[in-house]
Formats: C-alpha cells, structure tokens, sequence
C-alpha cells in the first residue's frame, strides 16, 4: 500500500470519526514498558516475518489490553502514538503513514511499546 493510498484511508477514517457517522470512541493509551515482545515482532512472534509491518497488528494485541472495549467485530486500532526516546525527548507517528522503524528494521514504531514509555490514541 502506498503512502498516499493510506493517507487517504486515515483522512476517511478520521473524516468518519469527526462527523459522527461512526460509531467508535477513542481514548488515550500511556503506559510505561509492555515488555510483551509481540509488539516487536508482529502477532506470531516469528522476527522476520509478514506481519512485522502490518499496520493489522495492534488490532490482536490491544484485544488482550483491553478486552471489554476490544471484543467487537472489529477490535480496535491505534491511530496515533508517540515514542518517548531514551534521551527523553518525544516522537508522534501515525500507523502506516510514518512509522517505519527509525532504526531501519522491517517492522513498525510501535515495536518500541515493549520497552519504551509511549502515549497512544486508540479507537474502537
């Protein structure tokens, strides 16, 4: 998928968000370390493997987070998270937009919830 492709899809998707056509609700997300490794290397746990990059990912972990807002046919995402950097300062990414690792390995920013503070919006 493109960048541009999902640019447009998060401008639909929050587009529906603000005019109320939808149906979800967002809340914010801080957490100190997750130390769960499934956020560094995709769903299955295998380094290396498709789903490392999948912007689908968070959709099975944030079941196990928070499974009475999480349950529902179509779980919920994280739209928008920020990385707080060992040095202290503070990087915001949006999932498939600009959250290629900034370390280059093949996986999304996210990898760094397991041992990095980190603020997240996430939507139902």
């Amino acid at each position: 998928m493109s960048i541009k492709t999902s640019v447009v899809r998060l401008g639909v998707a929050m587009g529906l968000l603000v005019s109320g056509t939808a149906s979800a609700a967002c809340w914010s997300w801080a957490s100190g370390p997750t130390y769960e490794n499934r956020w560094v290397a995709g769903l299955d746990n295998v380094t290396g493997s498709g789903d490392d990059t999948s912007v689908l990912t968070d959709n099975g972990l944030l079941r196990a987070y928070f499974p009475a807002q999480c349950s529902g046919a179509y779980g919920c995402d994280v739209v928008q998270y920020s990385i707080q950097w060992f040095n202290g300062s503070w990087q915001t990414f949006t999932p498939g937009v600009n959250d290629a690792d900034p370390a280059g390995y093949a996986r999304r920013s996210w990898a760094y919830f397991y041992d990095h503070n980190f603020q997240a919006t996430v939507c139902n």
